[in-house]
């Protein structure tokens, strides 16, 4: 049963992250809606890990929202790739703002995810 509800968060996620891309993402900068995505999904994951440790009973939000959902909105893999033809281009001040800014500001925005579902629930 675990397996399904990934698989459907996984899903919704996946299909977020095509939406978002087909929406953001323009020729000269294709990363920009890998770089939402994956923004987004630190963001959720720092709220729903918040929710989470409130209720540790309920596996199934866990394995459903951070696994599943914001693991198929955000793409390791998608980012390595733009990064390599950023570097094939020769685009180094796009390289290094892009990885950047996926790190540092993914970091911020998962504590700032779990600050703001703290403030909502108090």
């Amino acid at each position: 049963m675990q397996w399904l509800i990934v698989f459907a968060g996984g899903g919704i996620g996946s299909l977020l992250r095509y939406v978002l891309g087909i929406i953001i993402t323009n020729q000269k900068h294709f990363y920009l809606g890998t770089l939402c995505a994956n923004l987004m999904a630190a963001f959720m994951i720092g709220m729903f890990y918040q929710q989470y440790q409130l209720e540790p009973a309920r596996a199934w939000f866990r394995l459903f929202f951070i696994t599943g959902v914001c693991g198929g909105l955000s793409t390791f893999s998608t980012l390595s790739h733009e990064n390599l033809i950023l570097i094939q281009e020769s685009r180094w001040t796009e390289l290094l703002l892009y990885s950047v800014l996926s790190l540092v500001t993914g970091v911020l925005l998962v504590w700032a995810g779990y600050k703001a579902s703290q403030w909502w629930v108090t």
